[in-house]
């Protein structure tokens, strides 16, 4: 969908599509940029841990893809990390899956079926036109991470997890 994407606002010079991956990902946008000559992807490496809330900071809209067959509770961190970076989400995912259902609730971004790619076009038209509308999505997007996932809360869990399955109890039964 993100060379469809491109090649459709190829003469829109507001739009550029940034995109970090690898593998496959990469080998196969590579090859859609070149031949469709798209000069509106500046594609990346997986960019390192420390600087990623920076290549998100630097995103007008995210752009988060998940398959049609993403299980209903399949949530890529990719999503999280994006309302931690108080950005608004054009989410491509099946209406039924979790993030999709977040994202819509606490209105952090819009959601559009995978394969609509008609839609897609309309929410990032639509998106891009409305500097507030953003702005609000993106802070409700924030506000939820903040409520959801604060730092201590998590840390606890995660220690607690460590404690009951390291005990030395476990060991020794």
């Amino acid at each position: 969908m993100v060379s469809r994407l491109a090649a459709h606002f190829s003469n829109d010079p507001r739009m550029q599509f940034v995109v970090a991956t690898d593998g496959v990902g990469w080998q196969v946008l590579n090859e859609e940029i070149a031949k469709r000559q798209l000069h509106n992807i500046l594609l990346l490496p997986l960019q390192p841990f420390e600087i990623f809330p920076q290549v998100l900071a630097s995103a007008d809209i995210l752009l988060v893809l998940l398959e049609k067959d993403a299980g209903i509770f399949s949530v890529p961190s990719k999503v999280w990390s994006g309302y931690c970076a108080s950005k608004p989400t054009l989410l491509a995912a099946p209406q039924d899956n979790l993030a999709a259902k977040v994202t819509c609730r606490i209105n952090a971004g819009v959601v559009v079926s995978p394969d609509d790619f008609k839609g897609a076009v309309t929410e990032i038209t639509v998106l891009a036109a409305d500097d507030e509308r953003r702005i609000l999505m993106g802070k409700n997007a924030r506000e939820f991470a903040e409520k959801e996932f604060p730092i201590g809360r998590v840390a606890d869990k995660f220690e607690q997890v460590f404690d009951e399955t390291l005990s030395p109890e476990k060991f020794n039964s």
